[in-house]
């Protein structure tokens, strides 16, 4: 059986195995993930004027992306096409202006190319796209298992996601806005102004005043609209089929042996035979049925 995240024509290079191994362990997964996290704080912070303190810890963080890119890349024997996948651009440009200096083109976090540094929020998502993503980094926080739902890791996703929405466009109309706006002088302004115009409040005392503010605020409330509702019937077929689950008994066909049914089930939703309740109650694995054309006695029948 291939391990998790192997590539397709095996681990070529030596301690490829071992590499990815480490990589897909939950301490490195809660690391990866304290330090997009503390980046991310970082940056809002940032503009509050905490530069020191920023660009030390940042260049830290930084580097740190950067040898972690290098080894995932290792680990797909340094296929180039490997590069190519959303994933790596997106880590490629987040480190991008540590490695062009980027700092020194402006006076604010967000000059130049440095808002690219907001992408790297994208990467929580890796964690919550499957039930094993999402258990390897549980595993890593809490020292006992825990057994992940499907209800628990839709629900982790809608927060996750909206947050990721929230962060990115601020971090945008913060750029477009500083300077140009009294209104918006730091990123908490920016945040505060991203989440009463998506969650339509609308209170009116802080608005975008550039046309690059309005344009990346419609964009966003475009992509909420779109991703909300998705995320949401999403959850509800979740709660359906958790619903579905809980009405399902052991009941077997005599006739097909089909053994899942529902508990109003009249009918063998397999082969169309009538099912009836055994006395020994709705658990009984030896239930049967009355055959095709034949009638049922009403206080049989479930």
């Amino acid at each position: 059986k291939r391990d998790p995240g192997e590539p397709s024509n095996g681990f070529l290079f030596p301690y490829g195995r071992e590499l990815n191994a480490i990589l897909l362990s939950p301490p490195v997964e809660l690391l990866i993930a304290t330090a997009v996290v503390s980046s991310c704080t970082l940056l809002a912070i940032e503009t509050l004027q905490f530069r020191l303190i920023y660009y030390r810890i940042e260049d830290i963080i930084s580097i740190f992306f950067i040898m972690e890119y290098l080894v995932r890349w290792y680990t797909r024997n340094l296929v180039p096409a490997y590069l190519l996948k959303w994933e790596m651009v997106v880590d490629f440009l987040s480190f991008l202006p540590f490695l062009l200096q980027a700092e020194e083109m402006g006076e604010t976090a967000f000059a130049g190319l440095t808002f690219l540094r907001l992408l790297r929020i994208v990467r929580l998502q890796r964690f919550v796209r499957d039930q094993e993503s999402f258990q390897r980094l549980i595993g890593g926080v809490l020292p006992f298992n825990v057994r992940i739902t499907d209800l628990g890791l839709q629900v982790t996703r809608i927060f996750s996601q909206i947050f990721t929405v929230l962060f990115v466009t601020s971090g945008l109309v913060y750029n477009a806005e500083v300077g140009a706006n009294p209104n918006i002088e730091n990123f908490f302004s920016a945040f505060y102004c991203t989440l009463i115009t998506l969650t339509t409040t609308g209170y009116g005392d802080i608005v975008p005043v550039t046309i690059p503010g309005k344009i990346i605020i419609s964009v966003s409330i475009l992509i909420a609209l779109a991703l909300i509702p998705y995320q949401l019937s999403s959850l509800a077929e979740v709660l359906l089929q958790q619903d579905n689950n809980k009405r399902k008994i052991t009941l077997m066909c005599l006739t097909c042996e089909e053994q899942s049914h529902l508990a109003v089930a009249v009918f063998c939703h397999k082969c169309g035979c009538r099912l009836k309740r055994s006395q020994n109650g709705p658990n009984d694995p030896t239930l049967g049925q009355d055959g095709p054309g034949t009638k049922a006695r009403e206080d049989e029948l479930f």
